[in-house]
Formats: structure tokens, sequence, C-alpha cells
């Protein structure tokens, strides 16, 4: 796999992951269930990829530690903006100046810190051994289309979803 399909699995994976309470909770309270229930199926596709990749992340010290942190800290800001008397008045306040910055240092615990590059390091390894390693049940696919599409598919996806979220949040941002 390419690099960046493997930056795009491990974004998608850890971002879904910590970002779902607090979404799932501001949905909930404002009663946009199929909306939830959209986000819920994709925060089962990121849980399959967290579990995919358990050991990897297990592997280096520290590192859950700042995926707990990084949830606590993204979630407990979308808990108050949810929960706040006037969350429709000051919502576009409070995801100013509560949740962006929590997303900024989530980001850099969970993409730019030493462990956070470490795992970045062993994913990439384990996945590329794999795929040298498979290379031969590629082998049955007759032309360059079957693969391409083979491996494009989940980037299609991750993308599909990474828009619904968008729209999810801009939606959430206007109300």
């Amino acid at each position: 796999m390419h690099s960046k399909f493997l930056d795009y699995k491990l974004t998608f994976t850890l971002s879904i992951l910590f970002m779902y309470p607090g979404v799932a909770v501001y949905l909930f309270l404002h009663n946009s269930f199929e909306k939830l229930f959209i986000f819920t199926v994709i925060a089962l596709i990121g849980v399959f990829f967290f579990y995919q990749s358990y050991s990897i992340f297990i592997s280096v010290q520290g590192f859950l530690k700042r995926v707990i942190i990084s949830t606590l800290l993204v979630n407990g800001s979308l808990y108050i903006a949810a929960i706040s008397p006037e969350s429709k008045n000051a919502f576009a306040g409070a995801i100013l100046f509560l949740f962006i910055p929590s997303m900024f240092i989530s980001n850099y615990l969970l993409y730019k810190s030493k462990p956070a590059l470490k795992v970045k390091a062993l994913y990439k390894r384990a996945y590329n051994k794999n795929l040298k390693r498979d290379c031969g049940q590629f082998a049955r696919f007759r032309s360059a289309s079957h693969l391409s599409k083979l491996l494009i598919s989940p980037l299609l996806w991750a993308l599909y979803f990474y828009r619904q979220l968008m729209r999810i949040t801009l939606h959430l941002w206007h109300d």
C-alpha cells in the first residue's frame, strides 16, 4: 500500500474514535437519530480498523495514553458545547474557543509526537510486509484495473465517510 493511503487509514481510524462520543451525545440531545446512526456505522468501521492494528498501538509505550487524553479533551469540549443552556446561540463560539484548540492539541498528540511517529513507522512497516507477502493473491487479476479498483475502493469509502462527517459537522455548526 502507498504511504498516503496508510496515513489516511490511520487518520480515519483515530479521528473517528476520539470524536465519536462527543458527536454522538450532541446528535442524541438534538434528536438527530438518522445522523447518529450513520456516524455510529462509521465509528464501527473505525473500531474495526483500530482492532486490526491494536497490537501496533499497544507496542508503543505512551500512545494509548495519548489516545485517551485526546478523547477526553475533544469530547469534553463537545459535551460543554452540547449541554450548555445556549447551545443553539453560542454553539459557534463554543466550537471556536473550545473544540478547535482541543483538536489542535489532539492532532499533535496523535500524529506529531514521538510515540505517534513510532506508531506510523510500525504501521507502515507492518502493512508493507503484508502487501509483499500477499502479492501472490493479486497475481490472479489479469488487468491493472482490477488491482486499482481493489486498492482504491477503501480510499473512496473513507473519503465518502469523511464527506458525510463534514456535512454533519457543517449542519451542526449552522443549527
